[in-house]
C-alpha cells in the first residue's frame, strides 16, 4: 500500500474532477478579489481615493498571498478551454463592476469599457510580471504605475 491519494482520488473530490476543482478555486479567488476591490471603491469619498485604496489593498493582499497571485495571474493561463472561458467571463464582470463603481463619481461620463479593460489588463500583467520574476512581495511598489494607468480611466470630458 502506497501513501497518498488512490488513482482517481481527485476525481472523487466534492467539486468533481480536477478541471472542475481548479475552476471552482479560480472563481472563488477572483470573486473574492472583485468583492474586496468593490468594497474599497465604495468606501471612498473621492474617485482618486477610491482607486488608490482599492488598488493598494489588492496589491498588498496579493503580496501577502503569493500563491493566490500566481494562481490567478500565471497558473490559470495553463488551463483548458473551459478555464479560459471562465477567466474571460470573470474579466468582463470585473470591468463592469469597476465601471459601475466609478460611475458613482463620474455619472454618465464614466470611462469607456475599453479604458477600464486597459487598467485591468495592465494590473494583470504587472501582477504576473512580479510573480514570474519572484518579486511578488514587491507588488505594493507597483501602486503608482498602476494608478498612472488608472489615469487613463478619467471621466470623459463634457461635450458641448
Amino acid at each position: 500500500m502506497r501513501p497518498g491519494l488512490p488513482a482517481g482520488g481527485l476525481a472523487a473530490h466534492a467539486c468533481g474532477d480536477v478541471d472542475e476543482c481548479v475552476a471552482a478555486a479560480y472563481r472563488e479567488a477572483v470573486e473574492g478579489m472583485q468583492s474586496r476591490y468593490a468594497v474599497r471603491l465604495r468606501a471612498a469619498s473621492t474617485r482618486d481615493e477610491a482607486l488608490q485604496d482599492a488598488t493598494r489593498d489588492l496589491l498588498t493582499y496579493l503580496a501577502r498571498h503569493p500563491d493566490v497571485a500566481s494562481f490567478v495571474s500565471v497558473e490559470v493561463l495553463k488551463g483548458g478551454r473551459e478555464l479560459m472561458a471562465l477567466r474571460e467571463e470573470l474579466r468582463r464582470r470585473s470591468v463592469a463592476n469597476v465601471r459601475r463603481e466609478l460611475a458613482r463619481f463620474d455619472g454618465p461620463a464614466v470611462a469607456p469599457e475599453l479604458q477600464v479593460e486597459m487598467l485591468i489588463a495592465t494590473m494583470g500583467h504587472t501582477i504576473a510580471r512580479h510573480v514570474t520574476t519572484g518579486e511578488t512581495a514587491k507588488l505594493p511598489s507597483a501602486l503608482d504605475p498602476a494608478l498612472a494607468m488608472a489615469g487613463a480611466c478619467e471621466p470623459l470630458p463634457a461635450s458641448g
